[in-house]
């Protein structure tokens, strides 16, 4: 089976990798492209998921291009690591998406929530 290639694509916090391996596993090609960081205020990061995916698809034609390998004559490695939860539900009635939460944003607010909880709870014995 001589001249398989699998696409490997890393999409990571700041930006996406696509790597082309041979069946021997050598790197035939490589790409890399970064995405905007949005900080709609100190201590949130944010990111446009149509912008990660623009930057999936040119860095895996980059990759493929570069290898000389046919978008369609590569097997598809994919993976998915999401310790921040990150990932994104499409709207079935419209081709819109909303920013990504970070993690750290999302901590955030779910500190605020454990403490309003607590709060909540302490006012009730209190009043009990």
């Amino acid at each position: 089976m001589a001249g398989q290639h699998v696409l490997a694509i890393d999409q990571g916090t700041t930006g996406t990798k696509a790597l082309v391996i041979t069946e021997d596993g050598q790197v035939a090609a490589g790409r890399s492209q970064e995405f905007r960081q949005l900080y709609p205020r100190p201590g949130w990061v944010e990111h446009d998921p149509e912008e990660i995916w623009r930057s999936v698809t040119a860095t895996a034609e980059a990759a493929l291009h570069e290898a000389r390998v046919r978008p369609g004559m590569a097997g598809l490695a994919t993976g998915v690591f999401a310790d921040r939860g990150e990932l994104q539900r499409a709207r079935k009635t419209a081709h819109r998406y909303e920013p990504r939460m970070s993690q750290a944003r999302r901590d955030e607010l779910h500190g605020r929530w454990r403490e309003a909880v607590d709060r909540a709870r302490r006012w009730a014995r209190e009043e009990a």
